[in-house]
């Protein structure tokens, strides 16, 4: 029996930035990246990837996780759309400054799976 296609999506302002992350987790995250072709100005064809992040450098991140994402996966993730946040708005690595958005965006990931993800 096929599996019904799910998924659910969250916004994670960043309040002290102009930037946004959209989470989008799913039980089939390339048919969701799928439907931000458009969006993100391109098709996405890596048939194996366990888990997505995609922006078209305009001050948006998207990234997209199933719902079995492992917190390594939520972290290695996360630290693409930092790197890409930090890259816009011109800023150096500064070490606490990552420390403190990979907690916060981490956190927030883990927090919306885990009440919003219903089996």
């Amino acid at each position: 029996m096929k599996t019904k296609f799910k998924e659910i999506k969250c916004e994670i302002p960043f309040d002290i930035f102009p930037y946004k992350l959209t989470v989008i987790v799913s039980n089939d995250i390339l048919k969701s990246r799928s439907k931000y072709d458009t969006i993100l100005g391109r098709k996405y064809s890596n048939e194996f990837a366990g888990a997505i992040h995609d922006t078209n450098h305009d001050g948006n991140s998207y990234v997209f996780l199933k719902s079995d994402a492992t917190p390594g996966t939520i972290a290695h993730e996360s630290f693409h759309v930092i790197w890409e946040l930090l890259d816009f708005i011109g800023a150096n690595d500064n070490n606490e400054l990552i420390a403190y958005l990979m907690t916060y965006i981490v956190n927030n990931i883990h927090v919306f799976i885990k009440k919003h993800w219903k089996k």
